[in-house]
């Protein structure tokens, strides 16, 4: 079946696409086909699907769409990159966001969406299925939703705690393979957005 092109940021129908694309992950969580990229870092059967399933919608340089893909940037021409960073509607997606914690079932990943302008991120959007969470930006707000359960979208208010000495510090993968880091809390590193 033919998806239609997006040609803007509708948070329904990316709603919608992420709900499917969620539906395509977990028919791999079990026991997902592991591959190294050319850089070494993991690619799942999962992160091809999705992002193959969601090219059919966000994918048509015809039509003055492009969709710059962590699965598929490096196969793109340099003027199909430079096309797509000047267009006015470009989907940036990260298919599975967490490969790492994706591929040791850990709920911590999600299908990561953004939206460019002219080069501009100017929407976002993550689901992480396995917890069915789903956050999106609409026009300067932030949504909340349940994709599975809710039909509702809701302004999303973030929980806020003080650091006590039980408490996590997540950095990323890239300052904790450079510094050292002489805390008493537990510190988490992830390569994702998530």
């Amino acid at each position: 079946m033919m998806q239609a092109v997006l040609k803007e940021w509708d948070i329904d129908r990316i709603a919608a696409l992420l709900k499917s694309a969620g539906e395509i992950a977990l028919q791999y969580y079990d026991a997902p086909p592991l591959e190294l990229k050319d850089d070494r870092t993991l690619v799942t059967a999962a992160d091809k699907a999705v992002e193959r399933f969601l090219g059919g919608s966000f994918d048509a340089p015809e039509e003055g769409c492009y969709l710059i893909g962590e699965e598929t940037v490096a196969s793109r021409s340099d003027d199909y990159v430079r096309s797509a960073l000047a267009a006015d509607c470009c989907f940036v997606v990260d298919p599975i966001d967490g490969t790492a914690p994706y591929t040791a079932r850990l709920p911590v990943w999600g299908i990561s969406i953004g939206f460019m302008r002219r080069g501009m991120l100017t929407e976002g959007a993550v689901y992480l299925p396995a917890l069915d969470e789903c956050l999106i930006t609409f026009q300067g707000r932030i949504l909340h939703r349940k994709l599975l359960k809710e039909s509702r979208w809701r302004t999303f208010i973030p929980v806020r705690a003080e650091l006590s000495a039980a408490g996590h510090i997540g950095i990323g993968q890239l300052q904790a393979h450079c510094y050292t880091f002489d805390f008493t809390n537990q510190i988490f590193a992830w390569s994702s957005c998530v």
